[in-house]
């Protein structure tokens, strides 16, 4: 049985992907991803939206990624942990640390809004994702340029913290060139990422790794943020 959703909360991230109701056997008006950055196994719940605001589940969501999220790990406080490019859906694998991430791709139905995973290397046997180049990947940007299409990853590495007034270290700080943002090509017509090289590196663990990347208006430059050390329950919080 379909489920039925009405919005209680603010979804950790969700992109939309309008469509003609024409082609739309259910009527909606659009189309709702979000990840369940599950630790066991990353999932896309994939969500039909009606022209009065409800939501109702896609028969065959969710979507398995076939990679591991990274929810047990703490704050996931990212923006464009998944990215719309295209007829293609692009999400984070966050998880199998302390291995690198992966992104999966999916292609979109616009017809139903159902996903297609992509097999990134097709001569072997079991479905492969992208290897983000680093881990934790958190964040994905996406720009036209020319004729090209440039995919940006960030990968944050990991999130330690420290709690309580006397301090408790939850996590490591650790420097490592894999707290970098990744550079790739997106072929929009077969849904293939082509890595291309590291674009800048974030070694110092204590002052954190990419939570969101993202171009400006032209492609010439690429913002960060980034998530550094931080104290919870503390007087004087860092």
């Amino acid at each position: 049985m379909k489920k039925h959703f009405l919005i209680a909360a603010t979804l950790l991230l969700f992109l939309s992907c309008d469509k003609d109701d024409d082609n739309n056997n259910d009527n909606y008006k659009g189309y709702i991803y979000t990840s369940t950055n599950n630790t066991a196994g990353n999932a896309i719940i994939a969500i039909g939206r009606n022209s009065d605001g409800t939501l109702k589940e896609l028969p065959n969501s969710p979507y398995l990624t076939g990679g591991s999220g990274d929810a047990i790990e703490g704050d996931f406080d990212t923006q464009w942990a998944l990215r719309i490019v295209g007829d293609y859906l692009l999400a984070v694998n966050a998880g199998g640390n302390p291995t690198n991430g992966s992104i999966s791709v999916f292609k979109i139905d616009r017809s139903n809004g159902g996903l297609t995973q992509i097999d990134k290397n097709p001569s072997t046997p079991s479905m492969d994702h992208m290897d983000s180049r680093g881990i934790r990947a958190t964040s994905i940007a996406a720009k036209d340029i020319g004729l090209t299409t440039w995919i940006v990853v960030g990968n944050q590495h990991s999130n330690p913290n420290f709690q309580m007034p006397a301090g408790i270290a939850f996590g490591s700080v650790a420097s490592s060139t894999l707290r970098n943002l990744a550079v790739f090509n997106f072929n929009k017509s077969n849904g293939i990422l082509e890595y291309k090289s590291i674009g800048a590196t974030y070694m110092d663990g204590n002052n954190g790794g990419p939570v969101t990347v993202e171009f400006n208006s032209t492609g010439s430059k690429i913002a960060v943020s980034t998530w550094g050390v931080p104290h919870f329950m503390t007087p004087d919080a860092d």
